[in-house]
């Protein structure tokens, strides 16, 4: 069974952050958002976002910010 793309998406703004994972049919499986915060405390948010959303839907082909 071929497996679709997915893709990973973050838009950062002045108060708020959102991430998201789809896949190339244009589906969204998995999103958070979060407050923008210091830097070390939202890259961490992001950063644990990601390993769930890869855990539960399998690696991801490319990441826009």
């Amino acid at each position: 069974m071929t497996r679709i793309p997915l893709f990973g998406g973050i838009e950062l703004g002045g108060t708020k952050t959102v991430v998201a994972l789809g896949d190339a049919q244009g589906n969204l499986m998995y999103q958070a958002r979060f407050d923008t915060t210091e830097p070390v405390s939202l890259l961490a948010a992001i950063a644990e976002f990601i390993t769930e959303g890869t855990d539960r839907y399998g690696p991801i082909n490319g990441l826009g910010v």
